[in-house]
Formats: structure tokens, C-alpha cells, sequence
């Protein structure tokens, strides 16, 4: 068996985080209860569907820092209808592209968190917009408050380090050339994204920045790139040209960027965890977007409870089965984070293949994966989906400790060995969706 290292890694949304949003993408408030992007939920959320009614269940789904395109989904939900589109011209929401994209670099790496009591669980919920998305950490004790300044500063770092459309980010400026030195957390993370390269032969790929930066699915009429760039930019997608000595990232040719935007936020979510677990926290909850730390158990000792989200069903509502557990990960990558339907009827969402630079086609909605580490939570998830059923099943199979969960588009769900003797999962009633559906 191959063994992954193991290294320790509500019900309001605040009216600050909401007026973000509003100024990102035009109806992007309504998407904050609606994930094709879970990652706007709140931990903790109240449901039903064969749970207790008094039971705490955390939705769960997977994000991406600032807006990458390589299988982390960014807090928006996509689904209009697209076409060609002048970035200069203001859109539905009255906000043009190139001026959405001036307010995000503005209020990137300035995250604060807000919080409040909820007066139902008598949990600490803390939300901050960071990432391109809500982050929510959840505390059950008062004293942990105090640590929202730091987890707010934790935010900052990584996004300033890791963020592939943050001008002045580590990553941008390797894309540009403009430095081949970088921090120890860089490093360490471009070479574990390259590993998951190297495990999945290039289904998975980080050095897809090529391709991925033709693509905006935040924008408010997204459209599909002219076939002559994406033949172009696929050219220059690989990971074979990326290499790590100590701080030192090189390149093969000029052409070649890396996206780490599939794994960053669960490298980011570990060293929250880490940071709450050195300050002497119990028991928290971790969402980036979606991207779920459980920290310990709940202070009464028992699991929490974690919903996997339907694909297409209204987030925090709509599950196909929960996952109960203590001191785990949980992200999921799926078709329905982030979509639209362009003029011929053809529907792209954001997770992309970089053999063919468009949106991966195989017959998976969704693939959860739970796990101790939230950065191999986070690679794997994309990984997989990548990879199809078969040969996801078989790397997933081949790791110890790491479990999946693949939703697929005509409604079957299955799991890998050893899940329900790790975790307690259980399947929930529901409705099968698909693509229309958000149209209801």
C-alpha cells in the first residue's frame, strides 16, 4: 500500500461579506445560500432528510483561492447563459470585468473576520472574505475568539504567497519570470502538487496556469476561449517543466506557469488547523469555501456531522449522505461549484483537463474525499475527478488513510474500500439533479 505522509495539518451570513460579493458579480448574493457553491455556507447549518433535527451537520464542497481554474470552485454560482462578451463594457450588474478584477486584486489579502454568538448552538462563527470566497471558522468556546486576528492574518500570508491572479503573489511573479526564489511554503507546495502529478501521470496537472488563465468562470458572462489560444496554451501545460531545488523554482521554457489552485486552500486550511491546535483549541470548524478541517471532537465529546452537497441542490440544504467523524478533512470537487451554458447549448464548468484545456468529460458530478490531511484532501479530490472512476478508484484504493466518494450523473454513488469502517457514513434521500436544474 502507498502511504501519503500524514503530517498534521450557520446560520448568518454578515452583511459585509454579502456587500463583497454584490460588488464581485452581479447577483452573486443570491449564490451565497446556492454553491453550485457551498463554500458560502456557514458551518453548522440545521437539516433534516434522516437526521436529528437537533443535530449539527456542515455542508461541505471544495474552493479555490483567488479564482484559479484547476478544480477548486471560487464561492460563485455560474449558470448563465454566455456569450461573447466585451470586458470593458459593463455587465448585467453593472460592473465590467476589468473592473471586477481591479476590486478583487483591492481587497485581496485584507481579510478580517466578523463574528457572532448563535443564539441556537451557542457556537462563535467567524466569517472573513478571503480566498475569492467566504471562510468561516467556528468556535465553541469564547476564549478562542481572540484568535480570529491571527487566523485573519494566516488568510493574508498564503493568499500574498500562493494566489495565481494576485499581481504581486510568489506564484504570479514566478509565472512572469520575475523571480525563481521563493518561500519555504511555496516550495513545499509546488512539490507537493507535483506529486500528485507524478501519481496520476498528468491527469492532474499544476503547471496548467497556461490554459487556466484563458478561462474565467467569475466573471458575469463567462465565455468559452477561442479554440486557437486553448490549442495554443496546451502546448506549454507541463509538469515535467517545473522543477524544485530547495527554494529555487525553474522553468524548461517561457511558457510554462503553475496554478496551484487545486491545493492551496487545503494547504491553507492545514496551517489554520495547525495554528488553533498550538493555541490550545478543542474543538473547530475550518470552512474555506467549503474546504472542511473538523478540529477534534465537539466538547461533549461526540463526531461531527458533515453533509455531502447534492449536486445542483440548494447548498446547505440538499446532501445525498453524511459523514461523521472527529479530526478530519472533507473537500469535494464537482461539475456544479462553477458552470455555465454557452450559446450552443454546451455546458463548461471548472474543472479543466489539461490534455484538452476544456472542462473535463467523463460521467462524475462530484468526488469527496475524506481524509486527516486537508492539502491531500484537496489534490486527491481533483485528482480523481480527473483521473474517472476506474483509475481513481484504484489510486484511491492504493493510499492508506484517504477515502472518495463519487457522485455520478446518472445518480449512482459509490465509495472506496475501507470508508465505513474509518467514518461513519450514511447515505441521505434525495433528489437526483443535473445541470437544468439550477434553472428551476
Amino acid at each position: 500500500m502507498r502511504k501519503i505522509h500524514n503530517k498534521r495539518k450557520g446560520s448568518f451570513v454578515f452583511l459585509t461579506a454579502a456587500l463583497v460579493l454584490c460588488l464581485l458579480a452581479g447577483s452573486l448574493l443570491a449564490a451565497c445560500g446556492d454553491n453550485s457553491s457551498s463554500q458560502n455556507t456557514p458551518a453548522g447549518q440545521e437539516t433534516s432528510g434522516g437526521l436529528a433535527e437537533s443535530e449539527q451537520i456542515s455542508q461541505t464542497e471544495e474552493g479555490t483561492p483567488s479564482g484559479e481554474s484547476t478544480g477548486i470552485s471560487s464561492g460563485e454560482t455560474l449558470s448563465h447563459e454566455s456569450g461573447a462578451n466585451d470586458p470593458t463594457a459593463p455587465s448585467e450588474s453593472g460592473m465590467s470585468d476589468e473592473r471586477r478584477q481591479e476590486l478583487i486584486q483591492a481587497l485581496a489579502a485584507k481579510a478580517t473576520f466578523t463574528h457572532y454568538k448563535d443564539p441556537f448552538r451557542g457556537t462563535y462563527v467567524g466569517t472573513a472574505f478571503s480566498l475569492n470566497t467566504i471562510c468561516t471558522i467556528t468556535f465553541y468556546d469564547e476564549k478562542d475568539v481572540a484568535l480570529y486576528e491571527g487566523c485573519a492574518d494566516i488568510l493574508n500570508k498564503y493568499e500574498r504567497m500562493l494566489s495565481r491572479t494576485l499581481k504581486t503573489s510568489e506564484i504570479a511573479r514566478l509565472n512572469r519570470r520575475e523571480i525563481s526564489e521563493v518561500s519555504d511554503e511555496t516550495a513545499e507546495l509546488i512539490k507537493w502538487g507535483l506529486r500528485y502529478c507524478e501519481l496520476s501521470e498528468g491527469a492532474y496537472d499544476i503547471a496548467i496556469a497556461s490554459v487556466s488563465s484563458l478561462w474565467d468562470f467569475t466573471a458575469d458572462v463567462p465565455k468559452v476561449p477561442a479554440a486557437k489560444d486553448i490549442e495554443e496554451a496546451i502546448k506549454w501545460v507541463d509538469y515535467h517543466a517545473v522543477h524544485v531545488d530547495g527554494n529555487k523554482v525553474t522553468f524548461d521554457n517561457d511558457y510554462v506557469g503553475i496554478d496551484l489552485g487545486s491545493i492551496a486552500k487545503g494547504y491553507i486550511a492545514e496551517k489554520l488547523h495547525s495554528y488553533l491546535v498550538e493555541n490550545g483549541v478543542k474543538s473547530a470548524i475550518i470552512s474555506l469555501g467549503g474546504n472542511m478541517i473538523f478540529v477534534g471532537s465537539k466538547p461533549d465529546g461526540s463526531t461531527y456531522g458533515s453533509g455531502l452537497q447534492l449536486p445542483f441542490g440548494s447548498s446547505g440544504t440538499e446532501y445525498f449522505a453524511v459523514v461523521r467523524g472527529s479530526n478530519m478533512s472533507i473537500v469535494t470537487s464537482g461539475v456544479y461549484e462553477r458552470y455555465f451554458k454557452a450559446p450552443d447549448g454546451t455546458y463548461y464548468h471548472h474543472i479543466l483537463d489539461p490534455s484538452t484545456g476544456y472542462s473535463v468529460k467523463n460521467n462524475i458530478y462530484s468526488v469527496s474525499i475524506i481524509g486527516p490531511n486537508s492539502t491531500d484532501c484537496d489534490a486527491l479530490s481533483t485528482t480523481l475527478f480527473c483521473l474517472g472512476v476506474e483509475e481513481g478508484m484504484k489510486l484511491i484504493n492504493s493510499l492508506d488513510d484517504y477515502y472518495a466518494v463519487f457522485y455520478l450523473e446518472n445518480g449512482q454513488i459509490l465509495t472506496s474500500l475501507g470508508l465505513e469502517e474509518a467514518y461513519s457514513y450514511q447515505e441521505a434521500p434525495h433528489e437526483h439533479l443535473g445541470y437544468e436544474s439550477k434553472l428551476r
